[in-house]
């Protein structure tokens, strides 16, 4: 389980989802406002507040002059298409939404140099984009980081474009779904997943078993519904990346067959004999959460996420049977890895919190990817002599009996 350094890549799509979410509500909070306020009478000298739904309700006709609210540059109406409007505006000819427009007693000037420089250069970058744009993205072949920065410029030109929905072709290569078939995953048998947090290299893995779930229930390959537990910042990331990348009858199943579960800091959740908790592990970067797993006989696995140990998790994971817990490299070489630069552990500071919280088993991931020829049996030393239980340093693909 390797770590490619991703977090200036990670921030930028991290910010990039959230103005996404931040348009998606405030166009819920605008279709709410306009339902309630449609449903209201009127009385005589009394006038209903509509701070935003005030142009909604003027009638326009081809040959009004007009505006966009909140713009000065004066426009005429060329065509009219359900409730978009071609406006031309000087030499510029732009498509809006009638919502968008405003009446206005001024005349279309002949002229107007400053304005029409803006937004002529304005118009040709968004023309260019448009020209030049494809609904399809293909990371078959990229390597990791590459491929998080083609996913960051592809959304950033779908939003400037107006795309509605998009397509990223990721193939099998050394990606999860590749990983899953090499394993003999039976996806029929997986019905519940939990996703710590929002990291690209997290949620994308998700989107593409949300996918391979979806496409087997459409074929009648998949029986019963599908769970995923997580808290609410990846939810909504997730359903915006699902919504602008699942073909429709696969995002059809969202919450339909397929279901996202916000939890919340101790949240509990049963299924199939197992209960899980999961606890906020107050990451200092994006919000995070790790979880602990209660089975039938009483084994307790708990994992602290990609971070340090905060003292918050120690109910979660003291005494128990198994710890999952980050080390991104050995004591020795952290001046060549850096790993508090990256808020992350040593194989070192794992090894001792393992002792101090007296687990049985300690599993060390989310390492470097510089070592792994000999990682197993150097991280593996290192851990032995801070801590005295037994130490698992997996690659991937290697399979671990619980008990």
């Amino acid at each position: 389980m390797n770590e490619i350094d991703t977090k200036s890549a990670d921030d930028l799509i991290e910010k990039k989802m959230r103005q996404i979410m931040e348009r998606k509500e405030r166009r819920e909070k605008r279709k709410k406002e306009k339902k309630e306020n449609a449903g209201k009478p009127t009385t005589i000298g009394t006038k209903l507040p509509q701070p935003t739904s005030a142009s909604e309700q003027q009638t326009f006709s081809v040959g009004d002059t007009v505006r966009m609210r909140g713009l000065t540059t004066v426009g005429t109406i060329e065509s009219l298409q359900g409730k978009e409007a071609t406006v031309v505006f000087g030499d510029v000819r732009t498509k809006v939404k009638a919502s968008r427009l405003e009446h206005t007693t001024k005349k279309p000037e002949s002229t107007q140099p400053a304005t029409f420089a803006i937004s002529r250069e304005t118009r040709q970058t968004i023309d260019s984009h448009k020209l030049n744009f494809h609904q399809d993205l293909d990371v078959r072949g990229m390597r990791g980081d590459e491929a998080l920065n083609a996913v960051q410029h592809f959304i950033d030109d779908a939003i400037l474009v107006g795309m509605p929905r998009v397509r990223i072709l990721h193939g099998k290569g050394n990606g999860i779904l590749r990983q899953l078939e090499l394993t003999g995953f039976d996806y029929q048998k997986c019905h519940h997943m939990f996703v710590t947090h929002g990291h690209t290299d997290h949620v994308l893995g998700v989107i593409w078993v949300m996918r391979k779930v979806a496409d087997l229930m459409n074929k009648g390959k998949y029986e019963g519904e599908f769970h995923i537990y997580c808290h609410d910042v990846v939810r909504e990331m997730l359903l915006t990346m699902t919504k602008m990348t699942l073909k429709k009858k696969d995002f059809a199943r969202v919450g339909t067959s397929i279901f996202l579960h916000e939890l919340k800091d101790g949240s509990v959740v049963n299924f199939e004999g197992i209960q899980l908790t999961a606890f906020d592990i107050l990451s200092t970067k994006a919000k995070q959460f790790g979880y602990e797993l209660r089975f039938a006989d009483g084994l307790r696995f708990t994992c602290l996420g990609d971070e340090p140990y905060n003292e918050h998790d120690e109910v979660y994971a003291k005494g128990a049977d198994w710890l999952l817990a980050e080390a991104f490299c050995k004591y020795g070489d952290r001046d060549k890895f850096k790993p508090y630069e990256k808020n992350h552990s040593t194989v070192k500071e794992a090894s001792e919190l393992a002792e101090k919280l007296g687990v049985k088993n300690l599993v060390l991931y989310h390492t470097e990817d510089k070592s792994i020829a000999t990682r197993k049996q150097a991280y593996t030393a290192e851990a032995k002599e801070y801590y005295h239980g037994n130490v698992f340093v997996p690659d991937d693909l290697d399979v671990i009996e619980l008990g």
